[in-house]
């Protein structure tokens, strides 16, 4: 507000604070493409390897697609149970995570705890199957959902 007539005008002091121009938004959390299925997996198998001394992983989103497609034709196939040198599959009648964790962990533990393999992508996929032999095309026994899960190291 001005003063009386004949006033000078105030100076406007500087007050020593510069204003910091905004900060862009963190970027989104790496997820590798998982879903939230698949991510429980991967953090289960991450913490696992970090109380050994490993690095943390990192995802990997075509490496994700690789243990999709290949959980995919597990779970088609029937044939769950595997592993290799960097991947290990586990599954069975709805399979949660804990279980396919906990058979990976007893069949393949040296892929899963080895600290030289620093990314990993986990693929679950799901078949439904009748538990026998349909009778003209039905299921007598019911049919079951087969889970299996991929871990696939890179």
């Amino acid at each position: 507000m001005p003063g009386p007539p004949g006033d000078p005008e105030p100076t406007k002091t500087p007050t020593g604070k510069p204003t910091n121009p905004p900060q862009p938004p963190p970027p989104p959390e790496a997820d590798g493409d998982m879903t939230g299925d698949e991510l429980d997996l991967f953090n289960r198998i991450d913490s696992a390897r970090k109380s050994k001394g490993c690095a943390p992983l990192e995802q990997d989103a075509p490496v994700t697609y690789g243990a999709r497609n290949e959980a995919d034709r597990r779970s088609e196939s029937g044939e769950v149970e595997a592993h290799g040198a960097s991947w290990s599959a586990a599954g069975g009648d709805n399979w949660s995570s804990d279980e396919a964790f906990d058979r990976m962990m007893r069949e393949s533990r040296d892929t899963v705890l080895n600290c030289g393999l620093d990314t990993l992508g986990v693929g679950r996929e799901t078949q439904r199957y009748c538990g026998s032999l349909p009778v003209l095309g039905v299921c007598l026994s019911g049919w079951k959902t087969r889970v299996s899960w991929v871990a696939d190291f890179d």
